[in-house]
């Protein structure tokens, strides 16, 4: 599961004590740096609240541990999925390269592909009020993540069954050059892998021995040639990726508006978000 994720393009694969340890800057008037551990414990202490285990973890170190880029794979109490499983992208920086942010996707079991299909900002910048704001919005995002789970599953079982054509295979890797998913250098390399894949699980059942390829060959084509690009650019590529097999597949981007989710009833009460940081009204 997400071997090897971080030993890409410049990427300092590290265990998630050096993630602890990277050094953060000193806070200005304007520039509130967030350690990278407490991202970490405020978005595991949410999870946890919001009846999720994290079963895998790995990570990255960008610029002298400046950036970070964890990916932890997630489950509830229904046990996953047996292809993929649920996974977040926690990002955090000290140099104002982006802000705090969490993705949500896939990853594929047998290649360990991984695909986001949503990326929320947590703060937009790390300015003076993002200590006390912070917690907040983790909790709200994670009380989407049942509703982000089954959409995912809807969007798989979805991608499996809509079969593609040759034509529509060189329309979608021309449009997906100029939707930035990819540079034109990656064509030949995911042509490739749609018309050979790695894994013949990616490929539709024969019909009177020919082999036919879907949107869930598409994505895994994508995404296994991501392995080799940056770990920070994956998210936003793989989010403009989902949308276009989303339109691909049913006509249009999918949204937690097109889900429906359990929703529990609980007593308002107050949660601990994490050293350092201030307690989540919840309920």
């Amino acid at each position: 599961m997400m071997k090897g994720l971080m030993l890409h393009c410049g990427a300092n694969a590290v265990d998630e004590v050096a993630v602890r340890e990277a050094v953060t800057p000193v806070a200005t008037a304007s520039h509130v740096p967030v350690p990278h551990g407490m991202v970490l414990d405020l978005v595991g202490n949410m999870l946890t609240h919001a009846g999720w285990a994290v079963t895998k973890r790995e990570y990255g170190l960008f610029k002298g541990g400046a950036q970070m880029f964890g990916v932890w794979a997630i489950q509830n109490g229904s046990g996953g999925h047996p292809d993929y499983a649920l996974a977040l992208g926690i990002r955090n920086s000290h140099d104002k390269k982006f802000p705090i942010s969490v993705g949500v996707g896939s990853s594929v079991f047998v290649c360990d592909n991984l695909c986001f299909s949503g990326l929320i900002s947590l703060a937009a910048k790390h300015t003076k009020n993002v200590i006390r704001d912070l917690p907040q919005k983790t909790f709200d995002l994670f009380g989407k993540l049942e509703a982000a789970n089954l959409l995912q599953d809807k969007r798989i079982g979805a991608y499996k069954e809509r079969a593609i054509s040759t034509t529509e295979v060189h329309d979608f890797l021309v449009r997906s050059v100029d939707e930035k998913v990819i540079p034109n250098s990656y064509v030949p390399q995911i042509l490739k892998e749609i018309r050979t894949p790695t894994h013949e699980e990616f490929l539709m059942p024969a019909v009177n021995g020919n082999e036919r390829r879907s949107a869930w060959t598409l994505m895994n084509a994508y995404t296994e040639r991501f392995k080799s690009t940056n770990a920070l650019d994956l998210p936003g590529r793989t989010v403009r990726l989902h949308g276009m097999l989303d339109e691909l597949t049913f006509g249009e981007v999918q949204g937690l508006e097109e889900v429906d989710a359990t929703v529990v009833e609980t007593t308002p009460q107050l949660i601990d978000a994490g050293p350092g940081l201030p307690p989540v009204m919840v309920g």
